[in-house]
């Protein structure tokens, strides 16, 4: 693989975590619709167990992101690797 291949296949990487930190931003958007809902509803049964779902997709978000971006940094240190290794073999 060349120096140019792996440029690329990092940048696809990197793409292919955008959509999810939209999505993390939506989530994290959503709260205070789910907050003023719970207000307006004065927080009985029904409004507590919407906030409560909406705080479990919360939380399964950032620990989705915080698995994509350690999926990634595997892969950055495995190009990174890679990268010395071919630069070793060349010289």
């Amino acid at each position: 693989m060349s120096f140019l291949e792996l440029d690329a296949s990092k940048i696809r990487s990197n793409h292919a975590a955008n959509p999810h930190l939209v999505l993390q931003r939506d989530v994290e958007c959503h709260g205070r619709i789910v907050s003023s809902v719970v207000r307006l509803c004065g927080g009985g049964d029904a409004a507590r167990a919407l906030e409560r779902r909406w705080h479990l997709l919360y939380l399964r978000a950032i620990e989705w992101q915080c698995h994509l971006e350690a999926c990634l940094a595997r892969i950055d240190n495995q190009v990174n690797i890679l990268c010395l290794l071919m630069y070793l073999l060349r010289t």
